[in-house]
Parts: structure tokens; C-alpha cells; sequence
């Protein structure tokens, strides 16, 4: 690859990104995030202070500064306000750990009262895409708790985030809530098993109200105010786990559920599961399972609906449901039928 100041960065399949802007190059994440972030500085960069690539992300923009000789290269992100109970010094703890994992290392940190500003040099072998990850991972830290059994509850982004990175840990005092659930042992999916219902209405729930996260591998203890994580209990999970999870939720949960995403996560000691419902279409609703516990056996010729506790708007039991579906008979009653119209439009 090489930079072309008229035209932008050109690859070597001879496609181009980027555009460049007074001595800034500028890109998106999904551009270039398979590149080496080295091969990228050289290229935009050389040896030149006073230029900067910026990867813009969804959520922060990473500028990348002149290569060193060395092989090493500046980054610069910025993190948001801190947390009242996250002080400067676990801060910079936090953000080391980050940066160490990656073979990075924080050169300095800018205090400022909306954001820090971090500077660090990071080394060859690195893809744009997973310093990326790291930088995300680095603004947590900003706004995860500082002390575990908190009873904190976590605005969703953060969570999801926390789950895809593996950062299990930070989520022990975090309540479950109508969006979030855990379980510390897998379910028993052999064929006819009731752990197989048992997946299917858990996520079919989350896809009746407004979606959320299930995640497989966390302890939970009740503090009064809810069932709060109290610890990650990694799990041993095949590597085709995701796909037979998906197998079986695809083949039991009616309609399909759209945006559906299954994770393995690892960790230290294992794996997480992670299974992401996105909130679905009213029109879906409700989700159906294919198959019933009835006086605690599996009956697969059954079929169940399924709500969160503090879910009202589908209907659980017979009489409600008779009355749903003869609704929706009335209304398809009320659509003309059309093959007895004619060519024109007319009956």
C-alpha cells in the first residue's frame, strides 16, 4: 500500500480509501481495520510529526501519529468523564492493562474536565481493527464500577460491550435486570432433553419485550434488590456451541428471530456464552415455542408463550390468547380476497 496524496491510500488490490485533508488522512473503521496499523502509519506517515491518520469508529476516533524508527508509532483516543468512584490512578491501572495486552504502553494522559486525552505507542504486528477493540475497551474503564457487589446496574451498551471483550469480571455487582440475565451452567440441549425448552423461552422472552442479553458463565446471588453477579464461572464450550445454540433457538422459537447473535467469549479459565436478542418488530409478536414443560416432562407436541415478569402486553393464557388470534381472524376476514377480483380492480 502506498499513500497518494491526489487520491488517498492505495492498496494493493489496487482499490483506494481514505482522503486526505491538509496533512490528515482520514478513514472509517470498516476500511481499513484488517490493515497493519505499521504498514498504515508508514504509508500515510514516514517520519512526518506534523501528519495524522484518523480511523473514525462508532464511537471514538483513534488518530494514529508519525512512526518511529523503531518500529513503534503513536496513537492518541480520548476517554469519557470519569466515574465519581473512578479515580485517576485506577484509571491509568486500567487503561495499562489494556494497552499492555495489545504490547502497548501509555506515554501520557491529559487531564481535561469532559474526557482524558491518552497518548501511547503501540508496536508492529497489530491490525487497525484491534487497536480499535483496545481503545473500547480502554473507555470502559472510565465508566465501569470501581468496586465489586455494588449492585450497580449498567447501561446496556456497556454491558454488551464488557461481554464481547471478555472483561467478565467488571460485571460481578451488576443486577440482573429485564434485559439482562445469566446463568452459571449450560443448558442440556441432548434431543428431547427439557434444556432445550428451557433456551428456547429464555430468549424467546427477551424477543416478546424489548430484547437483551443472556449470558452463560456468572453466578448470581439474591441481595434483596434482585439477583446480583457475584461471580464468572467460565464454562467449557465446544467450538461449534455457538452454531448448535442458533440450531436450536432457529428451529424452535417462531418467527425467527431477526438481528439474533450467538458468542463465544474467552476467558480466563474458559469460555462465555453470550446470546444477544435485539428488540423486535411488534408485528413479530409474540414469539412462539415449539415444545412445553407440563408437570415438569418436555412435550414437544405443545407449544408455549412466553413473557419477562414485568412484560403485559402478550397474552399467556388460553382465553387471552383465543382472543388475540380471533382478532387477527377478524382482520384477515375484513381483507378482500384477490381472486375474486377482477382485471380492473373491480369484485
Amino acid at each position: 500500500m502506498r499513500w497518494e496524496s491526489a487520491t488517498g491510500l492505495l492498496l494493493d488490490d489496487g482499490s483506494v480509501v481514505g482522503v486526505s485533508d491538509m496533512g490528515t488522512a482520514n478513514f472509517t473503521e470498516a476500511e481499513v481495520a484488517g490493515l497493519d496499523a505499521r504498514l498504515l502509519a508508514d504509508a500515510c506517515l514516514g517520519q512526518n510529526k506534523e501528519d495524522m491518520v484518523v480511523v473514525e469508529t462508532t464511537d471514538v476516533n483513534v488518530i494514529f501519529a508519525f512512526a518511529a524508527e523503531d518500529g513503534t508509532f503513536e496513537i492518541h483516543f480520548v476517554v469519557p468523564p470519569l466515574r465519581r468512584d473512578v479515580s485517576d490512578d485506577l484509571l491509568r491501572s486500567r487503561i495499562s492493562r489494556e494497552l499492555n495486552s495489545v504490547n502497548c504502553e501509555i506515554v501520557e494522559i491529559n487531564e481535561d474536565p469532559e474526557c482524558r486525552s491518552i497518548v501511547a505507542h503501540a508496536s508492529v504486528g497489530l491490525t487497525v481493527g484491534a487497536i480499535c477493540e483496545m481503545v473500547r475497551a480502554c473507555r470502559l474503564a472510565a465508566v465501569i464500577p470501581s468496586v465489586s457487589g455494588d449492585q450497580e446496574v449498567m447501561d446496556r451498551a456497556i454491558v454488551r460491550q464488557l461481554l464481547r471483550s471478555g472483561n467478565a469480571q467488571a460485571l460481578v455487582g451488576v443486577r440482573e435486570s429485564r434485559w439482562f440475565e445469566v446463568k452459571s451452567s449450560a443448558y442440556e440441549l441432548g434431543e428431547g432433553s427439557m434444556g432445550r425448552i428451557e433456551l428456547a423461552q429464555d430468549v424467546a422472552r427477551f424477543a416478546n419485550s424489548d430484547g437483551g442479553l443472556l449470558a452463560l458463565g456468572f453466578r448470581t446471588k439474591n441481595r434483596g434488590e434482585g439477583d446480583t453477579v457475584v461471580k464468572v464461572t467460565p464454562l467449557h464450550f465446544p467450538a461449534n456451541s455457538a452454531a448448535r445454540y442458533r440450531a436450536i433457538i432457529d428451529s424452535t422459537v417462531y418467527p425467527p428471530i431477526d438481528g439474533l447473535t450467538i458468542s463465544r467469549v474467552p476467558v480466563e479459565g474458559g469460555f462465555l456464552l453470550v446470546i444477544e436478542v435485539p428488540r423486535q418488530p411488534e408485528s413479530g409478536k409474540p414469539y412462539l415455542v415449539h415444545g412445553a414443560i407440563v408437570n415438569g416432562k418436555y412435550e414437544g407436541s405443545f407449544f408455549s408463550v412466553v413473557r419477562r415478569r414485568d412484560e403485559n402486553s402478550i397474552p399467556v393464557n388460553a382465553a387471552a390468547i383465543h382472543a388475540f388470534l380471533a382478532a387477527g381472524f377478524q382482520i384477515l376476514r375484513n381483507i378482500p380476497d384477490s381472486t375474486s377480483m377482477s382485471a380492473d380492480g373491480s369484485e
